[in-house]
């Protein structure tokens, strides 16, 4: 275990079930930036925002089943949406919705 990273090593010092559960979502964060944050492409990269967005707010992760090219059924987890990430994106359009949408991206 004391191998991983400090940023998603498990707190194991008597903290609250609370702050642990924040320590495991930042550091969740982080290791989608790690992994997705150098794709090529804004819309690449506004989809990991938005993932690390995403688990920062606690959202769900859920799975979804899509179709291949060739007519072949896949499922995979993705993330929903939490009460916490609905406040987000009120807040990112602003007072008046005078900003545009919150761009999710699209995954690499």
């Amino acid at each position: 275990m004391n191998d991983l990273p400090a940023y998603v090593r498990p707190l194991d010092d008597g903290t609250s079930p609370e702050l642990a559960a924040l320590h495991h979502r930042i550091g969740s964060a982080l290791e989608i930036a790690l992994a997705y944050g150098s794709s090529d492409g804004a819309h690449h990269k506004m989809w990991c925002i938005d993932q690390m967005v995403r688990e920062l707010t606690g959202c769900p992760q859920v799975p979804v089943t899509r179709i291949d090219v060739r007519g072949n059924p896949y499922t995979f987890d993705t993330y929903g949406e939490s009460p916490a990430y609905e406040a987000f994106l009120a807040a990112a359009r602003g007072e008046d919705n005078e900003y545009s949408e919150w761009d999710s991206g699209i995954a690499p």
